[in-house]
């Protein structure tokens, strides 16, 4: 499935079935850091309301280049954001994932989910790994699929 179109950026989309009966999509993401930003995240977050209205429940991660360290001082980080949380959207990544020594820290690298379920997310964070200068993300998800059954002994 298709959802970022023309937009700067590279993107998979697969849906799979749970266990608690709603479909859940998982996404990975890369913006191009030479694109321009308003257009990809006006295209995200209308994908998030879509997905939002069509009742799904889903995890987008991936490298965003749009540092969200910049919250107070660039106004379309701010209205991303807003716009997110507006509909639902949460941010499991908060802290820096980006050090360089000509460059002051950033957070580039986002896992979206619309979410909190303790059923659904074992944890989220950074692994500290220094064969880049950008650090990997990670969530642990326990999804079920439904037609798995318990079995008794």
């Amino acid at each position: 499935m298709t959802y970022l179109q023309n937009v700067g950026c590279e993107s998979f989309f697969i849906e799979t079935p749970t266990s608690f009966g709603k479909p859940f999509i998982i996404g990975v993401i890369y913006h191009h850091p030479t694109q321009a930003l308003p257009p990809f995240q006006d295209k995200f977050i209308k994908l998030v309301t879509h997905l939002q209205k069509k009742n799904c429940e889903y995890l987008i991660g991936g490298d965003f280049n749009c540092n969200l360290l910049k919250y107070h001082e660039q106004s379309n980080i701010t209205n991303f954001v807003d716009s997110l949380a507006s509909c639902g959207c949460i941010s499991l990544i908060n802290n820096p994932t980006r050090f360089s020594k000509n460059c002051t820290p950033s957070l580039l690298e986002h896992i979206y989910i619309n979410t909190c379920d303790e059923k659904i997310i074992n944890n989220a964070g950074i692994t500290i790994y220094d064969i880049s200068d950008h650090l990997p993300v990670f969530v642990n998800l326990k999804l079920h699929h439904p037609t798995q059954q318990k079995h008794k002994t």
